[in-house]
């Protein structure tokens, strides 16, 4: 018997979002979100090899896109 597949929850507190969940939060797809950040029109925070979105860049980009 196999296991029902489970939707992977995206943690979204602490130094921010990560950017998938980012993307979904603000209402653009993973590669706008991308895009943007390559071209420097988007805030992120590095730990390592990890990108976050702070919660302040979010509410901004939620007045752009809405």
């Amino acid at each position: 018997m196999s296991k029902p597949e489970m939707k992977k929850k995206r943690r979204r507190d602490g130094a921010g979002y990560s950017v998938p969940a980012a993307a979904e939060e603000i209402g653009v797809s993973y590669k706008t979100l991308r895009d943007a950040i390559d071209l420097n029109q988007v805030r992120t925070i590095r730990f390592g090899n990890l990108t976050r979105v702070p919660k302040a860049e979010i509410a901004r980009l939620k007045e752009v896109f809405a």
